[in-house]
Formats: structure tokens, sequence, C-alpha cells
């Protein structure tokens, strides 16, 4: 089940990351709306690493971060003309598990199944979605930090 749900929720991020490749005049500016700083503050992670976009290696994302030994913590996408990370994503079957209130004009954690892994949200014209990744035992974040994460992205809009 959650394999299927992971391999769903790449698969839509991989379609999104590539349609906002054609949509946008201009990229977004990689690493200047959160830092590998930022995601060590919140997660009280040492080490970070910011990775290139590798949707084959589980990057799908504008923005990966990575652990200290190379893991993959964090995914980021974020567009500031475009609420498609949002809407589309809400649209889905079994996405939405709880909306979250004081996250940009509108947003929510999902999947709808037990295990929760991102959070997609919407403010002004833009949208983003930050996501963790899933282990044998749950999470490899907690959904308060992936939460943090996507309110510092979304003050930022």
């Amino acid at each position: 089940m959650y394999r299927w749900l992971t391999a769903l929720f790449v698969f839509t991020m991989l379609v999104l990351s590539t349609s906002m490749a054609f949509s946008q005049a201009k990229p977004a500016s990689r690493a200047q709306y959160l830092t590998v700083q930022d995601v060590e503050k919140i997660t009280g992670l040492q080490g970070v690493k910011l990775v290139p976009p590798d949707p084959s290696k589980g990057a799908g994302g504008d923005l990966n971060f990575a652990n200290k030994d190379g893991k993959l913590i964090l995914m980021v996408n974020r567009s500031l003309s475009s609420d498609m990370f949002y809407s589309q994503t809400k649209n889905m079957k079994d996405t939405v598990k709880a909306d979250v209130t004081g996250l940009g004009d509108a947003a929510f954690i999902g999947p709808a199944g037990m295990l929760q892994y991102f959070v997609s949200f919407k403010k002004g014209k833009g949208s983003g979605t930050v996501s963790t990744f899933l282990t044998f035992t749950g999470t490899v974040l907690p959904m308060d930090q992936v939460k943090k994460v996507a309110q510092l992205v979304a003050s930022g809009m």
C-alpha cells in the first residue's frame, strides 16, 4: 500500500515538475527561498546537503535535501505564478488527510491513509509542496518539521 502511494506521489511530482518547467518563463531561483541552514535549524540535523534534481533517485523536487549520509530527507516544489501544486494534488483521490491552518491561504497534509508525508499549500497566485520520505517504520522527518518548512517557504511568497 505504501509503495503504491509513494509511486503515485513521485509520479505526480514528476508530472507537476515537468509541466512547471515548461510553463515558467524564468526558472525558480533554486536555493534562495530555502537554504541548507534553514533545513538544519528546523530539523536539528547537521551536515544537510542540497542535492540536484534527479527523479530516478527520488530527488524530484525543485529543491532536494539529504542528510550527511546522502539519504534524501526533504523534497520541495514551489511556483510563484500557479496554484497547481495545491489544486491538482487536492483534487486527486485519497490525497487529503486534513486541512492545515496558519499556512498560506490554504493547506493540507496527505495522503489520506494512516501515514502522512507531505504538505501542500497555496498562497496568493502561487503554491507549493513539501515532502519527506517514507521508511519501514514511518517517515524520515516528523510532520511538524515538514509543516515548519512549508510555513517558511510560504512566508517567502
